[in-house]
């Protein structure tokens, strides 16, 4: 990994067509290359075209992933792999969309959000009811987005070679159950003092399975100290509770349950077909405020605020803490740890409770690679050197971020750069998924 574990390069071409007044799409062409290095290891094109739908509805979807060989090291994945890469795409694509029709981005974006019933990408439908405009509802209102882009607006009005930027972006990301995905879990109870040995096949990494299967057990056994397994040996215990006259004494029970010769261990695989374990979406917001120094490239958060919908968290302390993780490695190239500059100086996380009572073990929605497909970042072809930086920011008119000056203005600038002459032959539908991540170095 440190040598050539790093994210697969992209590029990606698209045609869209749009209704000009609302800006609805009406068809979505793309076409998704990934950069695999010297030979074919992981490849992450086909997961890049799955994401790319994102939240968004279209009466048309066509895309093409391929991955090409490169006389360059292999690439590797990187957390959340293809997901990365997919959403980055179609928010670009929606930034241009907005560009190009005058239409607020976030009005934009709302307009072509999927409703139940609509078609994925994937052959079936939306099934669940999309809450991105109720949490949008209170995201407007917690961050102040609307006098803050205002505020904006002014900033870089008065400001030549300091701009500042804000973006809404939601996301849906979908947490799907593989038919192949069996883990087995392994309880077995002790009759001396009735403490509980746990085994899981999963691997405790700091997302903390070990602390959230301790409290399904927990709360399954009812005692002050997976689930199918607890239920199959509640089953077990079940007469014996039944003939006490305190049946929330977990220790007599146990005692009286080993006395009656009663196996206190009990064992299940889990499968999602066998157990009827429903895929679900995860729906997610972000709203950056980002500072740009046009001659140095120097990039700061200045604010973050997230909303996620969380279903019933089990235990907010440890969700919180994966939500602002993982936005915190939204730019990992090579697994670099985030540094206290790469922390937005105003953090803000909210849970939603989408009250989706029949998913989940307990209602409670995974925290896997969502929060970092909803992070943020300009469009800017690699190098990223501040003379590159002035030239893509400042003189291409059609695809701007930050409402730069022109090419006149910028000869004015005291400095002096090596600039090549403007590539009159730009063309729009060419996107350069080779991203800067805000403060982070390069999203590939």
């Amino acid at each position: 990994m440190e040598m050539i574990g790093k994210r697969l390069p992209y590029l990606a071409k698209y045609k869209v067509v749009a209704d000009k007044n609302s800006g609805k799409f009406l068809s979505v062409f793309m076409k998704i290359y990934c950069d695999a290095g010297a030979a074919f290891s992981e490849m992450t094109s086909g997961i890049a075209a799955y994401f790319a739908q994102n939240c968004y509805n279209s009466r048309r979807w066509r895309i093409i992933p391929s991955a090409v060989l490169t006389n360059t090291p292999v690439n590797a994945y990187c957390r959340a792999p293809g997901s990365t890469q997919g959403v980055a795409i179609i928010e670009t694509v929606m930034d241009h969309l907005s560009n190009a029709t005058g239409i607020d981005p976030l009005q934009i974006r709302r307009a072509n959000f999927l409703t139940i019933g609509d078609p994925l990408l994937d052959k079936t439908y939306l099934k669940d009811s999309n809450p991105l405009d109720i949490m949008i509802g209170k995201m407007l209102e917690s961050s102040n987005y609307t006098g803050r882009k205002k505020e904006i607006e002014n900033f870089n009005k008065a400001n030549k070679w300091v701009k500042e930027g804000i973006s809404f972006n939601p996301t849906k990301y979908s947490y799907d159950y593989s038919p192949d995905a069996r883990f087995d879990a392994y309880i077995a109870v002790y009759s001396t003092d009735g403490s509980v040995l746990v085994t899981v096949g999963g691997i405790e990494m700091g997302q903390g399975l070990n602390t959230k299967v301790i409290q399904v057990i927990a709360k399954e056994l009812n005692i002050p100290a997976a689930l199918n397994a607890c239920r199959k040996l509640m089953e077990r215990m079940k007469p014996v509770k039944e003939e006490m006259e305190n049946p929330s004494d977990w220790e007599e029970l146990v005692k009286r349950c080993f006395a009656k010769n009663i196996d206190l261990t009990v064992r299940h695989m889990g499968n999602p077909t066998n157990d009827k374990i429903k895929s679900y979406n995860i729906w997610s917001l972000a709203v950056s405020e980002v500072k740009v120094d046009i001659l140095t490239g120097e990039t700061c958060i200045l604010r973050a605020d997230l909303a996620q919908d969380t279903g019933t968290s089990l235990n907010p302390d440890i969700d919180v803490g994966q939500i602002e993780g993982k936005i915190m490695t939204n730019s990992t190239w090579n697994y670099k740890p985030p540094l206290s500059k790469d922390i937005p100086q105003d953090l803000r996380t909210s849970f939603y409770n989408g009250k989706r009572h029949d998913l989940g073990v307990f209602w409670i929605q995974g925290h896997g690679s969502m929060t970092l497909d909803k992070h943020d970042w300009i469009v800017l072809n690699a190098p990223a050197t501040p003379e590159n930086i002035v030239f893509e920011k400042l003189e291409m008119d059609s695809h701007l971020l930050f409402n730069g000056e022109m090419l006149e203005q910028k000869k004015a600038c005291p400095r002096k750069f090596t600039l090549e002459s403007p590539n009159n032959d730009f063309h729009p539908e060419l996107m350069e998924s080779l991203k800067k991540g805000v403060n982070m170095g390069f999203v590939y």
